[in-house]
């Protein structure tokens, strides 16, 4: 019912801005502008040797600017291939005004993350699918965000939003499958980010604080469900871009990733704390010959660490995973059309430890894929 309700909420907010926009236009302070786009693909599974169509994405984006009050609002809507019914899924509802000659800036509503390298709408990126260090970042936002920037060069934001998220520790170890209830009581996020621009040289740097404080459930497939689960997420992540000129330009992401999960003894009487980490980088380049672009990306992510008590007898075992991702991207637009032939090749690896001294190796697999489609903006 509360998401149902947070869904009324959002889409009301931006009713209430479109009307408020048009109410104002009269006095032809308020400029509005929309924009959309529609991907769609062929993906070839080359280790299933099957295929398939799908329509990835079609969204559409509204937004409106008060230039005597200096606000601005945005409305995003956006189908993709999850949702069964378009426009199912509201990626933004804000409105954004600046104070002090745009000194300080307050975004208030839902919005799209500020952390991490890669856009949320795929067709805005250089690559079409998204890296693993995407795939474990937040995507939107409900809160409020507030950003001061004290010269052009720099800015510094800090924000608190509504915590609402799904966590897979580890969905492919070879003996157990243990993922967090998605009825968890989700309390609050709470990020900052800073930026600095040195030339063709972008820093940024981020923060975000995730807490789950009651009710949590925890499952593990060979012992079933262990109520009443705590947990402290904290992730760090810094991106860097560099131009060297106007046919190649670079781009990396580092992000590193700390959770603690502890349990209620009344139900657990006996169980442990345990704790994992996740290390992963990215490294990205673009290079344009005339209109075609030639997108190279790699990606690895690292778990060290990952330890689980999973009852109060002490039983556990400790895995180790590593996965590489291999992406290489064409574009070659024709206007607002934009068509792209796309490879990706993921490697696993890992390595799992049990309490009784027993050890097994997890499968090393190579899962290949080729895409090919297009996106159009209008």
């Amino acid at each position: 019912m509360f998401k149902q309700a947070k869904k009324v909420a959002l889409v009301a907010a931006a009713l209430g801005l479109m009307a408020a926009a048009a109410k104002a236009e009269d006095a032809k302070t308020v400029t509005l502008g929309y924009s959309g786009y529609i991907d769609s693909n062929y993906t070839e599974d080359l280790n299933a040797r099957n295929g398939s169509f799908a329509i990835n994405q079609f969204g559409i984006d509204i937004n409106a600017t008060d230039s005597a009050y200096g606000i601005k609002g945005g409305l995003s809507l956006v189908n993709d291939s999850t949702s069964n019914d378009i426009y199912t899924r509201i990626d933004q509802a804000f409105v954004d005004k600046s104070f002090f000659d745009g000194m300080l800036e307050a975004k208030l509503g839902r919005f799209y993350t500020p952390i991490g390298y890669e856009a949320v709408p795929a067709y805005k990126n250089a690559n079409e699918t998204s890296s693993l260090l995407f795939n474990i970042e937040p995507t939107t936002h409900d809160g409020l965000i507030l950003t001061y920037n004290p010269t052009k060069s720099m800015s510094v934001s800090g924000f608190v939003a509504n915590n609402e998220g799904y966590f897979e520790l580890y969905s492919d170890n070879p003996y157990h499958n243990v993922y967090i209830d998605t009825n968890a009581n989700y309390t609050k996020d709470y990020g900052a980010q800073a930026t600095y621009a040195l030339g063709s040289l972008n820093l940024a740097l981020n923060y975000l604080y995730s807490d789950i404080s009651a009710g949590g459930d925890l499952y593990d497939s060979s012992h079933g469900w262990m109520d009443h689960m705590y947990m402290d997420s904290h992730l760090i992540n810094a991106v860097a871009t560099y131009k060297l000129n106007d046919s190649l330009s670079f781009g990396a992401e580092y992000l590193y990733k700390t959770n603690l999960l502890s349990f209620d003894q009344t139900y657990n009487p006996g169980a442990k704390s345990m704790s994992f980490k996740t290390n992963g980088y990215s490294l990205y380049t673009s290079y344009t010959l005339g209109n075609l672009s030639i997108n190279p990306r790699f990606t690895q992510m690292f778990d060290p660490d990952q330890v689980y008590l999973v009852d109060g007898n002490g039983y556990n075992f400790s895995s180790i995973k590593q996965e590489e991702q291999y992406t290489l991207t064409f574009k070659y637009p024709f206007g607002s059309l934009v068509p792209y032939l796309e490879g990706n090749v993921f490697q696993t690896d890992s390595h799992t430890a049990f309490s009784n001294g027993g050890n097994v190796q997890g499968p090393v697999g190579i899962t290949s894929k080729v895409l090919a489609g297009a996106s159009y903006q209008f």
